[in-house]
């Protein structure tokens, strides 16, 4: 069974909505309608692409995987280019908020 296939599945067999299945894996239904129709509309990311994304976050190698609930290894086979970045991984960095940037100091 292919993964779109059992996506629908998994989405109609309560009777959701494709807004209300994205809402419920906080994806945009645009992605769940790629998923459903077995193209991708995201896509993923290339490892210069995931190491600007980490200085627009500002965030480590360590802090990404702690918060993504994966080994640190695994982020760095990302920026090294051995393993691709997940698309819904590539997603959730893309969504988050840039560092915050302290207001300037007044003399």
């Amino acid at each position: 069974m292919s993964f779109s296939l059992l996506l629908r599945r998994l989405r109609t067999r309560p009777k959701m909505s494709q807004a209300v299945f994205a809402r419920y894996l906080n994806v945009r239904t645009k992605l769940v309608q790629a998923w459903e129709s077995d193209r991708t509309t995201e896509g993923t990311l290339t490892p210069a692409q995931l190491k600007r994304e980490l200085q627009r976050i500002a965030w480590g190698q360590v802090r990404l995987a702690q918060k993504l609930g994966v080994w640190p290894s695994e982020v760095r086979d990302w920026l090294a280019g051995k393993e691709p970045v997940p698309e819904v991984v590539a997603s959730d960095i893309r969504h988050l908020p840039s560092r915050n940037l302290r207001p300037p100091r007044t003399p």
